[in-house]
């Protein structure tokens, strides 16, 4: 295989937002953790036993996804999710590598990811990954706080958190931060905390899960004996909203905001309590653009009836909310008759704004 110096530009075309790539996912559910933390259900999150997956069924499931895919999907990145990838053994992660490298060989797959604990990456660790083209580490930092991180039951620190990142920029990989709302001693305050702490670190992207009560987890005993209060949806996408703003203002992505409904996650039962919804990163977009049209409608010493209210094509569902819902609030909150969401397309992605019915500008953001 060429050394990791021949991936550079494969790193930085792999995470490209404008060529988005086929991510291949690989479970390897709570393989590599020490152990489990409070939240954990991976068998739930994922569907799939906690156990290393087979050379066959590996080859089955990159030769599907590939099958399936647009021909002109590119770049294809094989993903190690669920479990704690430097954490492995060395020959088990020899043994992941080996089942994929015919694929990069051949050029069927461009790039390789990985997500992983921060208390598992270290020189040495990110040294077993030279020589194939890993193009992203994803670090489960969860919290910043280490009140809640040490509640959480993770075994790690926010120091941890801090150095691992700082590792992973090192070797020249891309890295990501995986945050939770919602832990146990977990705040608001906490939370933007969080976000502010680890905007400072410059990662190249993150995602935000919401805390819910999964079966079979520590959690869920502590729920059932009344010790743990999950929060609640509106709670959960205020807590979000107000993570996602901080990460704009540093222009961090976050690329994903709830929990992926799988089809076992989403069998009854399996989540006993907490703010699940499939829909949960579109709710706390849509009540970000709703803030931003309240703020502007606040402001104004006149408020006509019939207003436009502009935003780049993009933003159109998040604008109007699910089901219309954010027009029908502006007119219950507001003397409002009438509201047209115009498509822009010179407004930048994020941005609005209002107009009176007549075309003058009432103010932008």
């Amino acid at each position: 295989m060429p050394q990791k110096t021949r991936f550079n530009s494969l790193r930085k075309s792999a995470d490209n937002p404008i060529c988005r790539p086929l991510i291949i996912p690989i479970f390897i559910p709570q393989a590599g953790c020490p152990h489990q933390c409070v939240f954990c259900n991976q068998r739930t999150i994922t569907g799939i036993e906690a156990r290393i997956p087979s050379r066959t069924a590996i080859v089955q499931c990159v030769e599907s996804f590939l099958s399936h895919s647009s021909a002109n999907r590119s770049p294809v990145e094989i993903a190690f999710y669920g479990g704690n990838f430097l954490g492995l053994s060395s020959d088990t992660i020899d043994f992941l590598l080996d089942v994929v490298r015919p694929f990069v060989e051949q050029a069927r797959v461009q790039s390789l990811r990985c997500s992983t604990r921060p208390d598992s990456i270290s020189p040495e660790t990110i040294d077993r990954l030279t020589g194939f083209p890993f193009s992203t580490i994803e670090i489960g930092v969860q919290s910043m706080d280490d009140a809640v991180l040490n509640l959480s039951q993770r075994g790690h620190t926010g120091q941890d958190n801090t150095s691992a990142i700082a590792l992973v920029k090192a070797g020249g990989y891309r890295v990501g931060a995986q945050l939770m709302i919602g832990l146990p001693g977990d705040s608001k305050t906490r939370a933007v905390e969080t976000a502010t702490r680890i905007s400072d670190m410059l990662p190249d992207f993150v995602r935000i899960y919401p805390t819910v009560v999964l079966k079979g987890s520590l959690l869920a005993k502590w729920f059932a004996a009344g010790h743990y209060s999950p929060l609640n949806l509106h709670h959960a996408i205020d807590q979000a909203k107000a993570m996602m703003r901080v990460f704009q203002r540093h222009q961090i992505p976050v690329i994903r905001m709830g929990l992926q409904p799988t089809e076992c996650l989403m069998q009854p039962g399996e989540i006993l309590a907490g703010p699940f919804h499939p829909a949960f990163g579109f709710l706390v977009v849509a009540s970000h653009f709703k803030d931003m049209a309240c703020d502007i409608l606040d402001g104004c010493a006149h408020i006509p009836p019939h207003i436009q209210i502009h935003v780049n094509p993009r933003n159109d569902s998040a604008m109007r909310g699910h089901k219309n819902e954010t027009i029908h609030a502006l007119k219950q909150r507001y003397p409002l008759h009438h509201i047209d969401v115009i498509l822009d397309n010179s407004l930048s992605a994020g941005h609005i704004r209002i107009m009176s019915g007549d075309g003058s500008v009432l103010h932008s953001v």
